[in-house]
């Protein structure tokens, strides 16, 4: 996972937690420094790692870092 990813990650999960939301997209592409396109591009990633779901235009972050088991 890319420092990016972890960051979106670390906003959405103090966002929107574990409930389904339709995120802000505009608030959580300018706190991450990034547009709107390179967002989406970047919870693709996360969907396909398994930290979030999407459905509907609603998202849910499943876990967030301090919940994956380091790797050894």
């Amino acid at each position: 996972m890319t420092d990016v990813e972890k960051k979106v990650l670390r906003i959405l999960w103090n966002q929107y937690k574990t409930a389904w939301a339709r995120p802000d997209v505009k608030r959580i592409s300018w706190l991450s420094g990034r547009t709107v396109e390179q967002l989406r591009k970047i919870v693709l990633c996360l969907v396909k790692d398994g930290y979030v779901e999407v459905r509907r235009d609603e998202l849910r972050v499943i876990q967030g870092l301090e919940q994956k088991a380091p790797q050894q």
